[in-house]
C-alpha cells in the first residue's frame, strides 16, 4: 500500500470514500474542495493506493492553540473502504498524518468522531487517542441559504 498526497484524478474515488462516511459528495463537489483545499498550506490530503485504487482517505488541518503555546492538527476526516477496513489501511494513514504533523511541529494530534460511531473509537484507542472532550456544532446557515 502507497500514500501520498491526494491530487485532482482521485476526487471520484475520495467523493465515494466521504459519502461511506455519511456524506454524500459528488465528484464535482470534490474536486472543487480539494482544489480549495490544497492550496490552503494548513491542510494536508491523503489517499491510500493498493496497486490499482484508492481504498483510504485522510484530510488533516493545522491551527494554533490559545491553551498552549505551538501547533496542533486535527484528523478532519478519515475514511477506508468497507472490504479494507481491519486491514492496516486506517492505521497507515494515521501514522502518516502522524509523521507529518510532527515534521510541522505539532504538539498533539485531535479527531473528533460522531457518538454514534462506537468501532471508529476502537480504532482511535487503538492508535493511541484517548477520550477528552465533547463536541458541539451549531450551523450558521439554514438549508437553502
Amino acid at each position: 500500500m502507497e500514500i501520498r498526497d491526494a491530487r485532482d484524478e482521485d476526487a471520484a474515488a475520495v467523493a465515494i470514500l466521504i459519502t461511506q462516511l455519511g456524506y454524500a459528495t459528488t465528484e464535482e463537489e470534490m474536486r472543487g474542495r480539494l482544489q480549495r483545499i490544497g492550496a490552503d498550506p494548513q491542510y494536508v490530503s491523503l489517499v491510500a493506493f493498493d496497486r490499482t485504487r484508492i481504498v483510504g482517505f485522510l484530510g488533516m488541518a493545522f491551527g494554533l492553540h490559545y491553551e498552549y503555546n505551538g501547533s496542533y492538527a486535527r484528523i478532519v476526516a478519515l475514511s477506508v473502504a468497507p472490504e479494507m477496513q481491519g486491514k492496516g489501511v486506517g492505521t497507515g494513514l494515521v501514522a502518516a498524518a502522524e509523521n507529518i504533523a510532527r515534521s510541522r511541529g505539532a504538539l498533539m494530534c485531535i479527531v473528533n468522531s460522531g457518538i454514534q460511531r462506537t468501532e471508529t473509537h476502537k480504532f482511535y484507542e487503538k492508535c493511541g487517542f484517548s477520550w477528552r472532550s465533547k463536541g458541539f456544532y451549531k450551523p450558521l446557515l439554514q438549508k437553502g441559504e
